[in-house]
């Protein structure tokens, strides 16, 4: 990371103002991967992609953070992070191909002190972190968890469904290895026959670290959401994982589950198991193994099922080389789950197609 120093002095209202010393760090992620998928079209027929995926092991980005005390214990925070597309130059503002519009990770600003952090903007609910450190696939592209959890329409995954607009959060400090997240996303709706606080979103969690011991917990809550027929109701979410580093071997395990109250008779309700296994084999390389689960309440052969072997590689603290297998298995009512490129292109079942996907990928990842 690279810290930058400095003190403005400029002109407010026309009088002179000096403004107080803050650090503002510049960091990011630069990540791509070549990638090979292949799976069924909606017409059955084979189909596949092959080519660079920017973002494979993380997403690339570009952020800024700083920070200015104010004194007594006090001091002012802000966070500004977009999303690189460097496979096919977009990001930082400008419209991507598949992701229009989400290119802005974080952006609030806020107050700190050692009594937590309020902050406002645009900010991860709880349920970003906890999917990312209670998977043995670290939330990657194609981690089991986070394509099946994404395919569902959960907000427990690693990507924008968990970034909440118009949103005020707070974190408390450590206390005794807990801290605790509550987030509340305003709907601001000015149509019509809306109310403001329609499509709003509420989010608390709980996470609790010592030593090789994580668990989180955690529930989220899109709340007044149009309901068929007429009417609105919510979608709730509960999330409970845990890890445990036994240094030889770490364990990962997850377990959610989704209450749908706008569409009653199609019973969107479901639950998704995750777990997985971490094994350093040597002193810098990491071997996954992750499997997970998506099981609907609406009956039969609507489930789907994706495993993933990886390989990390750390060729220092900010540089790894990684590959890995993915292979997915969808009942014919089922999500389904595929790999999707920054292309917009589909490899694997399209919806109502039942059959299997696979993706290969291998990539290098830089943070700075």
């Amino acid at each position: 990371m690279k810290i930058v120093k400095a003190t403005a002095i400029g002109v407010l209202s026309l009088s002179g103002a000096a403004f107080a010393q803050s650090n503002v760090t510049i960091y990011g992620v630069i990540d791509a991967a070549y990638v090979y998928t292949s799976g069924h079209d909606a017409a059955g027929k084979s189909s596949h992609f092959n080519g660079v995926v920017a973002g494979g092991l993380a997403g690339s980005r570009l952020g800024f953070r700083g920070e200015e005390s104010l004194g007594n214990g006090l001091s002012a925070i802000f966070t500004l992070e977009y999303a690189i597309n460097n496979d096919d130059n977009s990001g930082v503002g400008t419209g991507a191909t598949a992701n229009p519009g989400t290119l802005a990770r974080q952006q609030f600003v806020g107050l700190k002190g050692n009594w937590g952090a309020l902050t406002l903007g645009r900010q991860y609910a709880p349920g970003f972190l906890s999917t990312v450190k209670n998977d043995a696939s670290g939330g990657a592209l194609w981690s089991p968890q986070a394509m099946l959890a994404a395919f569902s329409g959960s907000t427990f995954v690693p990507g924008n469904p968990a970034r909440i607009n118009n949103s005020v959060a707070y974190k408390s400090p450590n206390l005794s290895g807990m801290v605790f997240d509550v987030i509340y996303g305003y709907g601001e709706n000015v149509g019509a026959g809306t109310s403001r606080t329609d499509d709003g979103f509420m989010g608390v969690g709980v996470n609790y670290g010592s030593g090789p011991l994580n668990v989180d917990l955690a529930w989220q809550s899109r709340q007044n959401r149009a309901k068929v027929g007429g009417g609105r109701d919510d979608i709730n979410e509960w999330f409970l994982g845990a890890s445990y580093d036994f240094k030889v071997v770490k364990l990962f395990g997850s377990y959610q589950t989704a209450d749908d109250k706008t569409n009653p008779a199609a019973n969107a309700d479901f639950d998704i198991f995750n777990v997985g296994v971490g094994v350093p084999v040597t002193a810098n390389g990491v071997v996954n193994l992750s499997w997970a689960g998506y099981r609907p309440d609406k009956g039969s052969n609507n489930e789907s099922s994706a495993w993933n072997l990886g390989y990390v590689h750390a060729l220092s603290k900010r540089t790894k080389l990684y590959t890995g297998y993915t292979r997915v298995s969808n009942d014919s009512g089922s999500v389904p789950a595929r790999m999707i490129t920054t292309s917009a292109a589909l490899a694997g079942n399209a919806s109502g197609t039942a059959g299997d996907n696979s993706t290969f990928y291998a990539g290098i990842n830089h943070s700075f």
